[in-house]
């Protein structure tokens, strides 16, 4: 968050400079840059996706979007959709919100269920939530959204896209959390680390300047992926089950100036602490204690799939890290994120590392293409992308997989009427709403990214920082 914060005001700095100069060689550059080109839209038979591409990165888009074809084609021969699910992708540069970015998937758009004759309430990815073919009222337009950073060479593009679209869409369609631990964005609030809720932010983005309201509402329940997660010593303990209604813990609406919090960031750290200080008088304190130091051991939790097995999730030694720690399949090897001691073009140890279910890994590690590193993972004559930790963790929350002989789930689902959350994606609501303001007194030219024009400088910059709420 402090990176973006920095670098968001310095090209708020220099995009204000522009304007009160308007030195027009500098104006147009500046906005080639740093502007989002016209959407365009690829499909397969189930998969719908519209792409928003980053002006003067072109080729890397092309490259990415030759890759979709056959992303698309595994998860059709994978998954047996009963709808179609739509997703946004922004190829975007993001060494802006973090330097080394391959790829991130925003929380997706949440539909709140119960079973029946269950009070018990999880958020339900709504890609999920279509394929049990509940009317609802309460529906975004995409399912969900994910960013892929173009900034990278070329034949770099060209071996670890399949990898950056299949596993950010594995994301968008239920392998994430909702929550985080208190201390993991960037503060230091608590002697104690613990689990916390996603928090439900309304962000407000001015009419006139670049400016951004944050609002705090409420927390989201746990989601369909947390409701399965074990310790791996004792694989009948899920450490979520007493934190169910965890999200009806009340907290004061706050609010408070993105760009007053980026000179002070005091305003921020302030906002986080009184809305998670909420929870240490709650019923659910000593538990969320206790899955944050499950959280920061290695090989310590674990998926419970359908048929009793635990597919282990990443873990570090002594470590959380946001975006990377739990939702993704675990690497044993890897004790420390930042740690790797093996040569990425070595293929004599891919094996060492990686096994069938190397797509939901938090790296890529080696530069080798997907279906050569399933080719020497592989346990079956006939490899595939997907490993089958992967395709169990999908069975269990609820997806159909093709060609699976066992009974179908008859578990029926109704919506929990008292979540009052309505759907939307960020990064979407951020580039629409930013687009419909005469940033330059340019007229249509710059205006809603609903409707197939581009979006301006400031749209960009808002992209960036509603990315950085979630690295």
């Amino acid at each position: 968050m402090k990176i973006i914060s920095f670098l968001f005001l310095f090209l708020l700095i220099c995009f204000n400079f522009s304007k009160a100069q308007y030195n027009e060689t500098y104006y147009e550059s500046y906005e080639y840059r740093h502007t989002i080109s016209e959407k365009t839209y690829f499909s397969s038979d189930h998969i719908n996706c519209e792409i928003h591409c980053l002006q003067g990165k072109s080729e890397e888009c092309e490259i990415y979007k030759e890759q979709l074809d056959y992303v698309f084609n595994e998860f059709e021969k994978l998954i047996d959709f009963e709808k179609e699910i739509t997703f946004s992708i922004y190829f975007l540069d993001l060494k802006y919100v973090c330097k080394k970015c391959l790829s991130m998937a925003l929380p997706p758009n949440y539909v709140f269920l119960k079973e029946l004759n269950s009070e018990k309430v999880f958020s339900y990815p709504q890609a999920l939530a279509k394929q049990f073919m509940i009317n609802y009222d309460n529906i975004a337009y995409t399912d969900f959204t994910i960013a892929i950073n173009v900034d990278h060479d070329k034949e770099d593009i060209k071996t670890i896209g399949k990898f950056a679209l299949a596993r950010e869409m594995l994301h968008g369609m239920g392998i994430t959390l909702t929550g985080d631990l208190a201390n993991s964005r960037g503060y230091k609030l608590f002697s104690e680390d613990f689990y916390v809720p996603q928090i439900r932010e309304e962000i407000d983005i001015g009419d006139e300047n670049v400016d951004v309201d944050i609002t705090f509402k409420r927390f989201y329940p746990l989601n369909v992926f947390e409701k399965h997660i074990v310790s791996q010593q004792k694989p009948d303990y899920y450490i979520f089950d007493s934190l169910n209604e965890m999200h009806y813990t009340y907290f004061p609406e706050l609010n408070y100036n993105y760009m007053e919090a980026v000179n002070n960031t005091d305003i921020e750290k302030k906002a986080l602490f009184n809305t998670y200080s909420a929870l240490i008088d709650s019923p659910y304190y000593e538990q969320a204690k206790e899955i944050a130091k499950l959280f920061k051991q290695k090989g310590s939790v674990g998926f419970r799939a359908y048929d009793g097995s635990v597919i282990p999730l990443q873990t570090f030694k002594g470590e959380y890290y946001r975006s990377l720690s739990v939702c993704h399949i675990d690497i044993p090897k890897i004790t420390d994120a930042a740690f790797y001691d093996y040569d990425p073009f070595n293929k004599n140890e891919i094996k060492d590392y990686l096994n069938e279910d190397f797509i939901m890994n938090y790296t890529y590690m080696f530069m080798y293409d997907v279906d050569e590193i399933a080719k020497i993972v592989s346990n079956t004559k006939d490899p595939k992308i997907f490993g089958p930790g992967v395709i169990k963790i999908l069975k269990t929350m609820g997806w159909r997989i093709k060609g699976d002989t066992s009974a179908p789930s008859n578990t029926q689902y109704e919506l929990a009427t008292d979540i009052n959350i309505e759907a939307d994606n960020y990064i979407d609501l951020a580039l629409s709403l930013a687009g419909e303001h005469d940033f330059y007194g340019k007229g249509s030219r710059y205006n809603s990214a609903f409707t197939n024009k581009v979006c301006d400088v400031k749209s960009y910059l808002i992209a960036m920082f509603i990315l950085s709420l979630f690295v």
